[in-house]
């Protein structure tokens, strides 16, 4: 999608693994199988194409999906612990 230049989001954590005497750092996908994509229906077309996408989900009510992102982003910039289904403060 970077490389089409669609707009998307994908919100991710990110996940420490104790391994010998280090910690391994990875991020993952907050929402495992979504990215929320923000285009028109060419574009809805073109990340179906890339076979990387395998549905699109419409959404009704615009304005409140945004919000709710726009919350999740101010969320993960606080470096609190977030993984999927809790925040930890």
């Amino acid at each position: 999608l970077f490389e089409r230049e669609i707009g998307f989001y994908l919100p991710l954590y990110e996940h420490r693994l104790p391994s010998q005497s280090r910690v391994r750092k990875s991020y993952l996908p907050l929402f495992p199988s979504y990215v929320f994509l923000f285009g028109n229906g060419e574009q809805r077309r073109q990340a179906l194409e890339t076979n990387l996408v395998a549905q699109t989900l419409p959404v009704a009510d615009q304005p409140r999906l945004r919000s709710d992102l726009q919350a999740v982003h101010r969320i993960l910039e606080t470096r609190q612990k977030v993984t999927p289904g809790k925040i930890e403060e």
